[in-house]
């Protein structure tokens, strides 16, 4: 993956936690593995980021923090995404906790407020064009922007209704709905 990434100029690769572990993270072991990723990764100019989910071991930017400030790479850092802050019960409020250094990389989608199946099926199949539910972007994107984030943003739209869409009009959508939440931040 490193290789390719380089090969086609990707600057950042995202890695997930434990999905489905909700044993607690084991941060020594976690910090040194990411801090070996990262390093390796340093030799082809990428930047590790890691997700936090709630259906994962690394479920809290408290967890997040303990294992990607603990390896303090400067390729290492966090991925944030409004859907896994909201549906893991966290407040926008608290990524103020991340330091500018470690905040590397944020997506943004949607939700209606109720989950819909497990939080597995719902992230996996349910989620909507931004502004399309009750996840407040705005404030979200705000929330980043206070920390000091100045890079791209992601868009994650993960749904079983989108993905049958043709590709010109589900990104067209994808485009505008989400530079609306650009211009109400």
């Amino acid at each position: 993956m490193l290789e390719t990434a380089q090969a086609i100029g990707a600057r950042k690769i995202k890695i997930a936690p434990g999905l489905h572990d909700y044993a607690p993270a084991n941060i020594p072991v976690m910090r040194d593995a990411f801090a070996g990723l990262c390093e390796d990764a340093r030799k082809y100019d990428v930047t590790i980021v890691m997700e936090i989910m709630p259906f994962s071991n690394v479920a809290t930017i408290d967890t997040a923090l303990a294992i990607i400030a603990g390896a303090n790479q400067p390729n290492g850092g966090i991925l944030v995404d409004n859907w896994h802050i909201h549906r893991g019960g966290m407040a926008y409020s608290e990524i103020a906790k991340i330091p500018p250094q470690f905040l590397k990389a944020v997506e943004l989608d949607d939700a209606i407020e109720e989950v819909q199946g497990t939080v597995w099926e719902d992230t996996i199949y349910h989620r909507l064009l931004c502004g399309g539910g009750c996840f407040n972007a705005p404030e979200f994107i705000k929330e980043v922007q206070k920390v000091g984030y100045d890079d791209y943003y992601g868009v994650e739209i993960l749904s079983q209704t989108y993905r049958k869409l043709p590709l010109d009009e589900i990104a067209r959508g994808i485009f505008e709905t989400t530079m609306a939440q650009f211009d109400r931040a």
